[in-house]
């Protein structure tokens, strides 16, 4: 049975399956930035069309409609429904702005369904199945858009209740019966859109979660749970590209742990890997969000820190050091480490560097051990 603590961990992880959201706020946040920032081509293709679309009505708007102040409204109604969709689309644009897109999608589904409203009402048909099954169109339009599962059926039920109003403000041109089914067919299509968009919306955080799992297991150590070598590269690799690009400083720091062979062979290789996970939530605490903290292989472990000269990083690796080798570990006692520091300098590669910084670290071994090297 799972320990409080590790129920408070999973809770952000979990996704409530009567709002298909994810409990955690953040965690919702990060995924709707994920879902815009993958759809957001074809929502862009989506929203123009649909603007030009409801625009190209004025045609039909202009030879039904008689000249005078219900035409003008009309026409003044779909020019702000593209306003509307202009501005939404200059907010999916903007990066920015996508931590808080649905809040944006919001505002774009409920002003431009009640314009539709209002031209519905403006145009004072008779013909109420018609506009029934346009507004059923809209209500699925609206479980189409990418937002929060409530954002959207609250959008939906808006809609519903605006044209029922209008509606009852037109009693006299329906009968009871046509009144029902009216009715009927606006309920049926609100059910099965919210019941599939809830399902969908889900399924596919769950689906989420999985991806960024796998993701997360190809660059994650898995005895440490810090990053791998293959991240290491991959960042110290866009590192080199950025200094290049924009002569901005880093500095690498190597650290091998001193006669790890002996802790191995007198404690047990599981008394080693204790050591090396301690190592790693000690060495954690003790960096800033930015640097990137991973396993090199085997007791080797390397630090990246942008934005910092050698002897900024010669100072933080012999802090470092000190914690390491001042801290009990449980069953085996203390360890030490041998740090080897440098700053990368025009012309670096990934090789350059990385061999400077080894050659430093053994320095520092053949000068006795538990101490830093810089170069």
């Amino acid at each position: 049975m799972p320990d409080k603590q590790t129920a408070a961990k999973n809770t952000p992880r979990k996704v409530s399956p009567y709002t298909a959201s994810f409990m955690e706020r953040s965690m919702e946040r990060a995924y709707l930035v994920h879902e815009y920032g993958r759809v957001g081509k074809y929502l862009r293709i989506f929203l123009a069309a649909g603007a030009f679309l409801y625009f190209a009505f004025i045609i039909p708007d202009y030879l039904t409609l008689e000249r005078g102040a219900s035409l003008y409204a009309v026409l003044a109604l779909r020019a702000l429904f593209v306003l509307v969709t202009l501005v939404t689309l200059s907010a999916l644009n903007n990066e920015k702005n996508l931590p808080r897109m649905h809040w944006w999608m919001s505002a774009y589904t409920v002003l431009n369904s009640l314009n539709f409203v209002g031209i519905l009402w403006l145009y004072r048909s008779e013909n109420h199945y018609l506009q029934a099954f346009s507004v059923i169109l809209v209500v699925l339009a609206i479980f189409l858009i990418p937002n929060r599962w409530v954002l959207s059926t609250a959008a939906a039920a808006l809609v519903i209740a605006s044209y029922v109003a209008l509606l009852a403000a037109h009693a006299a041109n329906l009968t009871g019966m046509e009144s029902v089914a009216v009715a009927l067919y606006l309920f049926i299509t609100v059910a099965i859109g919210a019941f599939s968009s809830l399902r969908r919306d889900y399924s596919m955080r769950i689906q989420y979660l999985a991806t960024r799992d796998l993701e997360r297991m190809t660059v994650t150590d898995a005895l440490t749970g810090i990053a791998n070598r293959k991240r290491f590269d991959e960042d110290l690799s866009r590192w080199i590209m950025l200094a290049f690009r924009y002569h901005g400083p880093f500095s690498l720091v190597l650290l091998d742990l001193d006669d790890f062979k002996t802790v191995n062979d007198r404690f047990g290789h599981y008394a080693g890997d204790a050591v090396l996970t301690g190592i790693s939530m000690l060495v954690t605490t003790m960096i800033r969000e930015m640097d990137l903290f991973a396993r090199w292989g085997g007791e080797e472990f390397v630090l990246l820190l942008p934005q910092t000269e050698r002897e900024h990083a010669a100072v933080l690796a012999d802090r470092i050091r000190a914690r390491i080798a001042e801290h009990q570990f449980p069953g085996i006692g203390r360890v030490t480490c041998s740090f080897g520091v440098t700053e990368y300098i025009p012309e670096d590669s990934v090789e350059s560097i990385f061999i400077r910084v080894d050659g430093l670290m053994y320095r520092a071994k053949s000068q006795g051990k538990n101490r830093v090297v810089s170069g």
